[in-house]
């Protein structure tokens, strides 16, 4: 169980970075 929260978690983790990057992205074209 415990395994399975932990995979849970970097799965959010990988998630919430994943929108970080493409809101930067974003970012950086509507400055172009």
């Amino acid at each position: 169980f415990m395994y399975v929260a932990a995979l849970t978690n970097q799965q959010l983790i990988d998630k919430g970075n994943q929108m970080m990057d493409e809101t930067d992205q974003a970012i950086e074209r509507s400055k172009q």
